[in-house]
């Protein structure tokens, strides 16, 4: 059976790299991780046949020691690493892999595939920048598999579509170990075959977002014949140099010639002066005061202690006065009661 598709052929990956506790970066060196699985299968867009694979491990550079969660989850072992090519090696050999299945350096066309968007997006970009080699250009634009699976289906919770959810959907099981590279990738393809027999238009669907750094000025360039504007471009840039030497140490403020002073203006100044003082033996008092608890605030403790003094005396007066009102209103209970 033949599909009408734009892509003769379907590349798709699906990396493993270097975790740490929950697949989480930051229990790791450095907080990145490489890739130490590089798996892949080659589809032909066509008739959807598998036509050939590609796998190998790949020895990390940055943390060449798997944490305990990576082992158990990827069922990679140390000794499978440190076997293994650098990520460069086995990047060349990939490519080799490709021209060797005339995918690349052909007519034909072709797109690569993922489970997601950190494949290339995370693992392969990182990855190129660590080995310092150029990101391929075939990469810049990709097939995520999730993303046409939704559509299509029309299942709008793509974060929680995994791709043993997938499997399950298209009525059939998950074939070898979960998080193994060449496992997963053999379950994409089954996937794949899958949209292209229901007719699902399985196209480009991400792209990487490159950061751009900011554009610098561009400055004309002067030729030797141009003498008048190479002078007034040094002259604007010793006055700009001067304002900014300005700016950073001013000059000092030019004092005003001193003014001779009147019988009038002697008088002001003597009254400015007594009312300065006043003001200042004002605020003075107010530091020096000490306020006592439910009382007045008063200027020194001589005062204080007057003020307690007068509170003490009010209090004895109630005193005598509660014990007189006590007295007479017994002696009014004694009179009238009977004898």
């Amino acid at each position: 059976m033949e599909y009408t598709h734009e892509f003769d052929y379907f590349v798709i990956i699906d990396f493993e790299g270097t975790c740490g506790f929950l697949k989480n970066p930051r229990y790791i060196k450095g907080g990145i991780q490489e890739i130490i699985e590089f798996p892949a299968i080659l589809l032909n867009g066509h008739n959807g046949i598998i036509e050939d694979e590609f796998q190998s491990f790949c020895r990390p550079v940055l943390n060449p020691s798997l944490t305990n969660f990576c082992k158990n989850l990827t069922g990679i072992t140390q000794d499978a690493v440190d076997k293994a090519p650098l990520f460069k090696e086995v990047y060349v050999s990939f490519e080799e892999w490709l021209h060797q299945n005339k995918v690349l350096g052909s007519n034909y066309s072709f797109a690569v595939v993922t489970d997601g968007r950190n494949d290339i997006q995370k693992f392969l970009q990182k990855q190129c920048q660590i080995s310092k080699i150029d990101f391929p250009m075939y990469c810049e634009k990709w097939i995520n598999i999730k993303k046409t699976f939704a559509c299509f289906y029309k299942n709008g919770n793509m974060q929680c579509l995994s791709l043993k959810n997938m499997i399950r959907d298209i009525g059939r099981e998950f074939q070898g170990r979960a998080h193994s590279g060449i496992d997963d990738v053999r379950n994409i393809a089954s996937i794949v075959q899958r949209l292209l027999t229901v007719g699902a238009c399985v196209t480009f669907n991400e792209k990487l977002v490159v950061n751009r750094a900011k554009k610098s000025k561009i400055r004309p360039n002067f030729t030797s014949a141009d003498s008048s504007t190479q002078v007034k471009i040094r002259n604007l840039k010793v006055l700009t140099a001067k304002k900014k030497a300005k700016i950073k140490n001013p000059a000092k403020k030019i004092i005003p010639a001193m003014k001779v002073s009147t019988k009038d203006d002697v008088k002001d100044d003597q009254i400015k002066s007594k009312k300065n003082r006043k003001r200042k033996a004002k605020r003075r008092n107010k530091k020096t005061q000490v306020h006592a608890k439910g009382l007045k605030t008063a200027d020194n403790l001589t005062n204080t202690k007057q003020i307690l003094r007068n509170k003490l005396k009010r209090a004895a007066k109630r005193v005598r006065t509660l014990k007189k009102r006590l007295e007479s209103a017994l002696h009014q209970e004694a009179l009238c009661s009977p004898i």
